[in-house]
């Protein structure tokens, strides 16, 4: 759930069954613009005002009102702690506006289960990685997560040298999480660093990052095995923007990994992301979805006869307005069927 926080001081009630008007002069050419006509009422999503007259931009001469009960607007800023349509105009050089209408959302309860998207960087050459990883899979996501689920997104780094398992793009998104040692970690998409983030950033995403969004995948393999149509649904629970980053992951990869004892020839490798279907790790734009809206795409995966169908997944990560991982979801490459997930 969100949290509520204080409202700024303004003083307007929002309008649940009628709408107040503030006076107009139609010929003054005072206009007042709102950047977005939709926020959330929690107190730190605000809505910013412009006023020109005549085209020129008088903002910080004139006064905002809220035109409801007829206080005046701190600034040219506007946040909201009760749900309900705002209206507000302006006042200058004894002009006054007409109104423009701004809805504040209350708390809307997830209804999606939450999954957790945690990167690891790794490499084969990386004497530390499989302690890194025997954390994170060994006692991480078996005791701290228990019953909930995670997708994880192993990326080999080429940094120490050839690592049969590295893709392009890999250091660039190492850069852009700060990693500079391997293992390091990636929670959420949002806290990077060694493996004493994990716990912290998961308490982070859980009390204050409930899933507003849901995603289903499905997954078909071709009858000769070297492609695969993927089916991408995502719907929100809240106005709001999204992105949507498609991985194919293939576990239990055995092959040679440099340990504190030496090199070990039989290593198995965990959820190794063999390529990038989506433009980049980024994602592709899936655009601005009103509250129960759903957007449905459609992908096409080339299938390398290397990877082994049956420990191979496609993981979907839908990023949030500020570019975090919302929820997440995997199924299996060869006939991958998960629908939406919801809260009990």
């Amino acid at each position: 759930m969100k949290k509520i926080l204080s409202i700024l001081p303004a003083l307007c009630l929002p309008v649940l069954l009628a709408s107040c008007t503030g006076q107009t002069d139609e010929s003054a050419g005072l206009e007042i613009f709102a950047d977005k006509t939709v926020i959330s009422a929690d107190g730190k999503d605000a809505v910013t005002f412009t006023v020109t007259d005549n085209a020129a931009d008088v903002t910080q001469e004139a006064v905002i009102y809220c035109a409801d009960d007829n206080s005046a607007v701190k600034g040219n800023t506007f946040t909201a702690e009760a749900p309900g349509q705002y209206r507000f105009y302006a006042e200058y050089n004894g002009k006054t506006s007409e109104t423009v209408a701004v809805t504040a959302e209350g708390e809307v309860k997830s209804l999606y289960k939450r999954n957790y998207c945690i990167v690891e960087f790794t490499a084969q050459q990386c004497t530390f990685c499989p302690d890194g990883s025997d954390f994170l899979f060994g006692y991480f996501l078996r005791e701290k997560l228990a019953d909930e689920t995670a997708v994880v997104l192993a990326f080999h780094s080429n940094s120490m040298g050839d690592d049969i398992f590295y893709i392009d793009g890999t250091e660039e998104m190492r850069s852009e999480f700060g990693s500079q040692t391997l293992p390091s970690f990636v929670f959420d998409m949002r806290d990077s660093g060694d493996r004493g983030i994990l716990s912290e950033a998961y308490e982070v995403s859980k009390t204050e990052y409930p899933a507003h969004c849901g995603l289903s995948l499905t997954s078909a393999l071709s009858g000769d095995g070297t492609s695969a149509n993927v089916t991408v649904r995502l719907t929100s629970t809240e106005h709001s923007s999204y992105r949507v980053a498609l991985f194919v992951v293939e576990d239990r990869i055995v092959a040679w990994q440099d340990t504190a004892l030496g090199r070990q020839d039989d290593y198995e490798h965990r959820d190794v992301v063999r390529s990038v279907v989506t433009g980049s790790w980024k994602g592709d734009n899936f655009g601005e979805l009103a509250s129960g809206q759903e957007v449905v795409k459609e992908y096409p995966v080339e299938i390398d006869p290397l990877w082994n169908p049956d420990n191979t997944v496609i993981c979907a990560v839908a990023y949030d307005e500020e570019g975090y991982a919302n929820n997440c979801l995997s199924c299996p490459l060869d006939g991958g069927n998960i629908g939406y997930e919801f809260n009990e």
